[in-house]
């Protein structure tokens, strides 16, 4: 039987629970799903093409390879086994160059023409790929100077900043070679990518409709189109695109993990599990998969087997401050406290400057168990978690309320919780329990989540 949580249990988690186990409805911390990215199978290997536009032969035909880089899945004589927008091609082996040795092959190259711009191109992607960054932008740099309106090392460009986390300089990148080519469908899709990855949504959506549209990366664009519905709430619709980016490609594992997330927000966990344990057949060590797997697992009241997914996760992540968080959030439901505060501590002290902060303050807050409060360190993150949240997050503010109301000051508590009653999303989720705690609040009644 699948959990039913009252509105009493939820506001004491300080979440809600929908597809993520941890997003909240401040919009903070959003354990986001994932983009469609290119896979990495450990018996396949990366290799650049040694020229732009390298033939290909496929099932549904001939035709010329879009990108610069490929993962090498299958070697057949003289020919490689590669992907192509989700279909399995085949290209002459003497048109690549192993990763390994792509510097030094475009560097000769460079040596004999220093103005070849498609080998400052490549080579840039090999230092990309090499992590040498600084490198990388030192050749496309040279690049557009030779040629100010080379669309390809703008895309390339702004990959490089995307990388870096940089999204304004990656979207100024896009815009550029936009301007150049208005029909260039990769800088739609990349720049897609890029808002989505900052929360512009509705953006977002325009640019991968416009990929499909140019039938640039149809598969990957729908499945990113499905993740940005996905993050708007708009499940149901979300759904066909991820169907139709699976039909394309039934092996895209970022597109079966969205699906799985999306059936979870649809209280449909065993159909999310169908589409987690496929994409885990198809790469085993998916992370992402792991942890929409525990998602289920709790929504079907599974804890231990939920646990055990998220140890997973952070075997393969040991970063993962989002998994280490729920599986404390998950931990404290089991009334396991001691270990429920060691993932809040940790969590926080891999990402202390993420909303994992709020599970580690509401805890300390207003833990059922009053031996593991401690009002005063809790009232101390609470102010760092609203400053995060530019004291705009009803979650937040509420639960500096709590921990205000814990050390006593109940004239700040009820300040602080008729301030998170302003936030429209907070206030409608909790309704008359929200009103409720702040009667108690102004009743001299510490949190006691009933």
């Amino acid at each position: 039987m699948p959990l039913n949580f009252t509105r009493k249990r939820i506001c004491f988690l300080g979440l809600v629970i929908t597809g993520s186990l941890a997003v909240l409805i401040s919009g903070v911390f959003v354990v986001k799903g994932l983009l469609t990215r290119v896979g990495d199978s450990p018996n396949s290997e990366l290799v650049l093409l040694k020229r732009p536009n390298v033939p290909f032969e496929g099932e549904a035909g001939a035709g010329r390879l879009s990108g610069i880089f490929y993962v090498a899945k299958a070697e057949l004589k003289d020919k490689l086994r590669v992907e192509e927008n989700g279909e399995s091609v085949v290209i002459a082996m003497a048109d690549t160059i192993p990763l390994d040795h792509a510097v030094s092959y475009f560097t000769s190259r460079l040596e004999n023409n220093p103005k070849e711009l498609f080998s400052y191109l490549h080579r840039a992607e090999a230092h990309r790929l090499n992590k040498s960054s600084a490198d990388a932008h030192r050749d496309l740099a040279m690049a557009i100077s030779l040629d100010p309106n080379f669309k390809e090392a703008l895309l390339a460009r702004a990959r490089l900043w995307d990388g870096e986390r940089e999204n304004a300089e990656a979207l100024h990148a896009l815009n550029e070679a936009l301007r150049i080519d208005p029909e260039y469908g990769l800088a739609y899709f990349y720049r897609g990518k890029a808002l989505a990855q900052i929360g512009e949504y509705d953006k977002a959506f325009e640019d991968f409709s416009q990929s499909i549209r140019l039938e640039v990366k149809v598969s990957q664009s729908h499945g990113n189109r499905g993740y940005v519905l996905m993050r708007k709430g708009e499940h149901k619709k979300a759904l066909e695109d991820l169907g139709q980016s699976l039909q394309l490609h039934p092996r895209n594992v970022a597109a079966l993990v969205n699906r799985g997330e999306n059936w979870i927000a649809l209280n449909e966990p065993e159909k999310a599990l169908r589409d987690l344990d496929d994409a885990l057949r198809i790469e085993p060590n998916s992370a992402p998969a792991h942890y929409q797997r525990s998602c289920a697992l709790f929504k079907l009241n599974e804890l231990e087997a939920a646990i055990r997914e998220l140890d997973e996760v952070v075997r393969l992540d040991p970063s993962r401050a989002d998994a280490i968080a729920t599986r404390g959030l998950i931990l404290n439901q089991m009334k396991m406290y001691d270990n429920a505060r060691r993932d809040f501590e940790e969590a926080v002290r891999l990402s202390p400057k993420s909303s994992c902060i709020n599970h580690l303050v509401f805890f300390l807050a207003a833990c059922t168990q009053p031996k593991y409060r401690d009002g005063k360190r809790a009232v101390e993150l609470a102010k760092e978690a609203c400053e995060l949240g530019k004291g705009e997050s009803g979650i937040c503010l509420s639960n500096l309320a709590a921990a205000y109301a814990e050390v006593g000051d109940f004239e700040q508590a009820v300040i602080f919780q008729e301030r998170a009653l302003e936030d429209k999303a907070y206030a409608d989720f909790l309704g008359q329990f929200a009103q409720k705690v702040l009667e108690n609040y102004r009743n001299k009644k510490k949190f006691n989540g009933d």
